[in-house]
């Protein structure tokens, strides 16, 4: 892909506004967003910062090319959120890029308010994971793109590591 086909990807359905009913997702957009003007993204990127209503936020270095999200041990993510599948989603890296695959989870992936099986993404963007936020960064200055307005973040490689939240 070029650098123009992914800005337009990236740009998506920008005009749409994200709702969400869910207060406690609403409190862990709006965390997403303020913590990353606080703790800037780590120096090895891309990555990934992880909030949740009931999770210490912390920053995920996206070190392979397949991270697989989900509340089950043997995922390289590890979330401990009810809203979030055992095998819920996988961040894949191909072609130079980035992307979001719903693996069939029971909430699915929701990007912008809309639920996706597939997105390309940009930094920025954030993804909803059950109440369970996921904020994908690969430039040091990204700028949440998520519409919603709106702790500390420690920073772990992954998968090597297993992160558990």
């Amino acid at each position: 892909m070029d650098p123009e086909q992914i800005g337009e990807l990236c740009r998506g359905s920008a005009d749409k506004t994200a709702l969400f009913d869910d207060a406690s997702l609403t409190r862990s957009l709006v965390q997403c967003r303020t913590l990353l003007t606080r703790f800037p993204a780590p120096s090895r990127l891309p990555a990934v910062l992880v909030v949740g209503s009931r999770l210490p936020p912390r920053w995920v270095t996206l070190t392979g090319d397949v991270l697989r999200v989900g509340r089950a041990d043997d995922n390289d993510l590890v979330i401990d959120d009810p809203g979030v599948s055992r095998c819920h989603c996988r961040l894949v890296h191909a072609d130079g890029v980035w992307h979001v695959d719903d693996l069939e989870s029971r909430h699915g992936v929701v990007w912008r308010g809309s639920k996706v099986r597939r997105r390309l993404l940009c930094s920025g963007d954030i993804l909803a994971l059950g109440s369970v936020c996921l904020m994908y960064v690969d430039e040091p200055s990204a700028e949440p793109s998520d519409p919603t307005d709106g702790g500390g973040a420690a920073s772990e490689s992954a998968p090597d590591a297993q992160p558990r939240v």
